[in-house]
């Protein structure tokens, strides 16, 4: 957060999320409110008392913050993720000029289409319904005292290595790469996938939490690069440079966590 405020650069991005993280918030909630908080705090004042209401109205509010995050997650964040992982490498490594030059050859792209071409590309992409009922299984699990916590720590691995989707991507490793990458700092995988998990789990404000996480993310990937040009370390692929010619995508497979 102490690099998301000495950046100004960022701050426009950021807004880009702010925006319609606020609209799409308002309506979702207005809709759980009017469909779900009557019946919910009605079985909440059975079973706490008076004090139901309250505990029904935080309820609502984390259910409609959690659909809410749900939906600028595939809708927005991925491309905004995308922007500032390159903005901050590109800040870093100012004497990169492949990378330079990648950042200023990205096209502007509107957003009304781009969440166009994903609601028509949604019906292709079979995947797309197991990362749902995945996201509301946890959700669900993640209620429930004690084994709540223990999904978070077992989904842990896999969300920090999410963080990282960008940098391996564009160092070329494959998923062999990837779980040695993995076996090499297994805490600090499992630490920053808790510390996200927690942080993007609080309503409001959850999606700044996931921005934020973003740059954090690359602010360790920028470590890991001054590391390894002290060690003199080459990717496990060979290439020289943090970048290579590759189809951009989103997301490390999310069984990349459960299989190391």
């Amino acid at each position: 957060m102490v690099y998301f405020y000495q950046t100004p650069e960022l701050w426009r991005y950021y807004l880009l999320l702010f925006v319609p993280q606020v609209l799409i918030a308002l309506i979702v909630y207005l809709i759980t409110f009017v469909l779900v908080y009557p019946w919910y705090s009605f079985l909440s004042i059975i079973t706490l008392g008076p004090l139901g209401i309250f505990g029904a109205w935080l309820g609502v509010l984390s259910m409609s913050g959690f659909i809410s995050q749900f939906i600028i997650s595939f809708l927005l964040m991925p491309y905004i993720q995308q922007i500032t992982f390159d903005l901050v490498l590109c800040k870093e490594f100012p004497n990169n000029k492949t990378l330079q030059a990648k950042l200023k050859n990205i096209k502007k792209v509107p957003y009304l289409v781009k969440c166009g071409y994903l609601f028509t590309a949604i019906p292709s992409n079979l995947v797309l319904c197991y990362v749902i009922l995945k996201t509301i299984l946890m959700f669900i699990v993640g209620l429930l005292p004690y084994i709540g916590w223990t999904a978070v720590f077992l989904q842990a691995p896999s969300k920090g290595l999410q963080s990282h989707a960008r940098y391996f991507i564009l160092r070329g490793y494959e998923l062999s790469d990837i779980k040695k990458a993995y076996r090499d700092n297994p805490g600090g995988y499992v630490g920053f996938g808790v510390m996200s998990f927690l942080l993007e789990s609080i309503p409001v404000i959850n999606v700044f939490f996931m921005f934020t996480n973003n740059v954090g993310a690359t602010l360790w990937v920028i470590d890991i690069e001054h590391e390894r040009l002290k060690k003199k370390i080459l990717p496990p692929s060979g290439t020289e440079n943090i970048i290579v010619e590759t189809t951009i995508a989103h997301h490390v497979p999310d069984n990349v966590g459960s299989s190391i």
